[in-house]
């Protein structure tokens, strides 16, 4: 072979090693970057799976790693440079991993075994949280470190109404066993596409679906109070007491392309406020003469939203004034009755404040709600553990429910809702008293919605059919 083709192929040699070198960096940071990130909200329903991965996966490449270097070769320093890097950024993957698993084992076992921390006096009942374990919960609930529970399809799975019922009625005998005041029962059971209890309970077309095919305002008005009721009445028998329902965002029947789970478009009512304001009004009336509470959300509504604030942020950019005619104007009417609750989104509201979910946003919350709108109910978030805001805040590349739910509370939210991940349910539990204690959350907010909370909780333990008096606006 010719010098230049021998020149050329030891060029191209190189540029081989070069390039597995990169690979090999690049594959270890991967590895190192989801040790650090492996409990972040997005991986919570592989994460097990995710966590064998990792140990199988620092384990390969370490061996890997150490063939590499121990190998002859003719661009050794390179190769071991390759080496080097991905041994010890797979190692270091593997220990974020490791030393994060014992952690949160130790954490979630004091909260679980010690009970309520002195610190958390006055702030546990403001959280509501799903679960995965059942003996996780039975122990939350008693320690009185939450004010309700979220129940879904997870936890109903295979399961019929009486076997639910009587969980939850074990959950409120617990608590008044306890001197606590009785639970928010919560779940997601709009109809239609997002209906988390259905089965055991009946599964229903949307109230949009129902209404379709009628013409006549007073019928639709009626069929809504109607739906309402049934739903309501289901939904006590088991001892659901808030149904995160009805959807009041506006159908602009905007299908984003990253929207994969939000889906205004298939659960909205329609696209006039007028109507939406009737009808979910009416739906509440229905839920509560059955002795469940509405939610309307979600708060200022979603309707035009492209991005979908489970998985990214996302914006609302119209001026306000176009917005008080649309979009908010179901929120207003309906919010005036105290025996509802809003659901706060965390999508951006450009206008009043485009730095902050509006979940988390003093200016939107304390300014406009309680501020501009005198609005005096019951704020509860959307799941805090949805990315649009976990990864607001100063830990944005990683994510903090934590910290978001601190903001929360510190922007005058009364509740805060922990549904998906349950895990983090511990990490916020110990923000929560590390900033009680040192004083970062705000004492006077959360005094103010504690007693906001107050009658409304003192309510739960009336009979269902006078508990939530139907009031329309």
């Amino acid at each position: 072979m010719s010098k230049p083709a021998n020149k050329h192929a030891t060029m191209a040699g190189a540029i081989l090693v070069a390039l597995l070198v990169v690979f090999e960096l690049s594959l270890g940071g991967a590895v190192a970057y989801l040790g650090l990130d492996w409990r972040s909200p997005l991986v919570t329903s592989s994460r097990d799976r995710v966590f064998t991965w990792l140990v199988v996966a620092a384990a390969v490449l370490s061996a890997v790693a150490v063939w590499q270097w121990l190998k002859p070769a003719r661009d050794r320093a390179l190769l071991r440079i390759g080496a080097a890097g991905l041994g010890l950024l797979s190692l270091t993957g593997l220990a974020f991993a490791v030393s994060s698993e014992a952690r949160f084992k130790s954490l979630r076992t004091k909260i679980l075994d010690q009970g309520q921390d002195d610190r958390l006096m006055g702030i546990g009942g403001h959280l509501i949280v799903g679960y995965r374990a059942q003996g996780d919960i039975a122990k939350l609930v008693s320690n009185s470190v939450v004010a309700g529970v979220f129940v879904t399809a997870r936890n109903v799975s295979g399961r019929t109404g009486p076997q639910i019922a009587t969980e939850i009625a074990g959950w409120q005998k617990a608590r008044a066993a306890a001197g606590l005041p009785p639970l928010f029962i919560t779940t997601d059971q709009e109809g239609g596409l997002v209906s988390r209890l259905s089965p055991p309970l009946k599964r229903r077309a949307s109230l949009a679906e129902s209404i379709v095919k009628v013409p006549e305002r007073d019928k639709k008005i009626a069929i809504a109070r109607e739906y309402g009721h049934v739903q309501g009445s289901e939904l006590a028998a088991i001892g659901v007491n808030v149904n995160f329902a009805p959807v009041v965002d506006l159908n602009f029947g905007v299908r984003g392309r990253n929207d994969a789970y939000t889906r205004i478009y298939q659960r909205a009512i329609a696209r006039d406020p007028g109507l939406v304001t009737d009808l979910a009004g009416a739906f509440c009336d229905g839920l509560q003469a059955a002795g469940v509470l509405c939610t309307l959300k979600h708060f200022p509504g979603l309707g035009r939203v492209l991005g979908d604030t489970h998985v990214a942020e996302a914006r609302l950019s119209a001026p306000v004034a176009e917005l008080e005619a649309t979009d908010l104007a179901p929120f207003r009417a309906l919010g005036r009755d105290q025996n509802r609750m809003t659901m706060l989104s965390h999508v951006r509201l450009m206008a009043v404040d485009a730095d902050t979910p509006v979940s988390l946003s003093s200016k939107v919350v304390t300014g406009m709600l309680r501020g501009d709108w005198k609005h005096t109910g019951i704020l509860v978030t959307d799941d805090i553990t949805m990315r649009a805001a976990y990864a607001s805040g100063k830990k944005r590349s990683l994510g903090s429910a934590a910290e978001a739910t601190v903001r929360a509370l510190n922007a005058g939210v009364d509740l805060i809702l922990i549904s998906f991940d349950t895990d983090q349910v511990y990490p916020v539990l110990e923000a929560l008293a590390d900033a009680y204690g040192n004083r970062t959350l705000a004492r006077d907010q959360l005094a103010a919605s504690s007693a906001r909370l107050a009658p409304l909780i003192a309510r739960l333990s009336e009979p269902a059919a006078t508990r939530f008096p139907p009031s329309r606006p």
